[in-house]
C-alpha cells in the first residue's frame, strides 16, 4: 500500500523505507515494514491514561532486558533519539508466530516465568500509580475494597466472587504484564513465546498468569484449560482476583451490552463453580 503523507513522516523519523502492510488485530492500525512494526500509542493504549510516556519507559527496559526463554519486541529509536513520537508513534522488531494453543499453554506460562524473573528488578514507574482508567480502577479493588457502586446487572456476581475472596500470601509484588491474553502471545517452533503490548501494573507474578488462565480458559468457555494451572499456590484464589478484575473492568467501561450471553457474565459464573468445588 502507499503510505499516507502522516504514515510516510513517522517512517521518515524511524529511518524506514520499503512497503507497509497493515497486521491484523488491535483496536487501531499497525504496519509492518520489513521486520519492523509501526504502532500509535493512544492516550489509554496500555490500560493507562499515560501510556505514551510509560511507552517511551517501557521501550528503555526492553532495550536492555537479557530476553532468556522469553521473547519481547525491540525497540527502534527515531533518527532523532527518542523512543516515540511526538504523535504517540512506536516502532519495534517484529516477532514470527501464531496464538497459542491450549496444548501450548505450559509452555506460555513456563516463558512467563522466565518474563516475570527478568522484570523482577525493574522499579515501578511513579505514573503508574496515577492509572484512573477502567483497567487501573479494577486492578486495585480486585485485592482491595469493593466498589460502592456497580451496575445492578454485575452485583450477585461481584458479590458472590467477593464473598470467594479469603487472603492470600503471594511473591513479592514487581512489574507484571497484566493483559497477557492469547491475542498477545506468539508461539513460533524453535523459539521462545513472545509476548506483544506490554500492559505495565504492580502485582505478584502469579497474578499475571491467572490472568492468562481466565483468558485462555473461561474467558474462552473452556474451563478444561484450567487443568494447566492447578500446580499454582493459590490458583483459585488469585482466579477469583481475575475474574473480580474483568466484571469491573466491564463495569465502569459500561459495556452491559450482550451481558446475558457475553463471555465474562460466562467466565464468572463458571469460575465461582469452579472456586467452591
Amino acid at each position: 500500500m502507499n503510505p499516507s503523507p502522516e504514515l510516510a513522516e513517522v517512517m521518515r523519523k524511524f529511518n524506514l523505507a520499503g512497503d507497509p502492510k497493515i497486521l491484523s488485530g488491535g483496536s487501531t492500525p499497525n504496519y509492518r515494514i520489513g521486520n519492523i512494526v509501526l504502532k500509535r500509542i493512544r492516550e489509554t493504549s496500555l490500560e493507562n491514561n499515560h501510556s505514551p510516556e510509560l511507552a517511551a519507559w517501557i521501550g528503555g527496559f526492553t532495550s536492555r532486558i537479557v530476553q532468556t526463554g522469553f521473547r519481547l519486541p525491540r525497540p527502534l529509536p527515531t533518527v532523532e533519539d527518542p523512543r516515540i513520537t511526538d504523535n504517540g508513534w512506536v516502532a519495534t522488531s517484529f516477532l514470527a508466530g501464531h496464538h497459542p494453543t491450549t496444548e501450548e499453554i505450559p509452555a506460555c506460562m513456563r516463558a512467563m516465568q522466565s518474563l516475570h524473573l527478568a522484570l523482577a528488578q525493574i522499579p515501578t514507574h511513579l505514573l503508574m500509580n496515577d492509572n484512573h482508567t477502567a483497567w487501573g480502577l479494577a486492578h486495585r479493588w480486585c485485592w482491595d475494597e469493593k466498589p460502592a457502586k456497580v451496575q445492578i446487572e454485575l452485583q450477585p456476581l461481584i458479590d458472590r466472587l467477593y464473598a470467594l475472596r479469603r487472603p492470600i500470601s503471594t511473591s513479592p509484588w514487581q512489574l507484571i504484564h497484566a493483559d497477557l491474553n492469547p491475542e498477545n502471545i506468539l508461539v513460533e517452533p524453535g523459539l521462545a513465546p513472545a509476548f506483544l503490548d506490554f500492559s505495565p501494573f504492580w502485582g505478584p507474578p502469579e497474578f499475571a498468569i491467572a490472568i492468562f488462565a481466565n483468558f485462555s480458559g473461561p474467558r474462552r468457555r473452556d474451563m478444561a484449560a484450567l487443568r494447566h494451572f492447578t500446580h499454582f499456590p493459590n490458583f483459585k484464589q488469585l482466579l477469583i482476583r481475575a475474574a473480580i478484575r474483568m466484571l469491573l473492568v466491564v463495569s465502569v467501561l459500561d459495556g452491559l451490552n450482550g451481558w446475558e450471553t457475553c463471555e465474562e457474565k460466562w467466565a464468572a459464573e463458571h469460575i465461582i463453580e469452579y472456586a467452591t468445588v
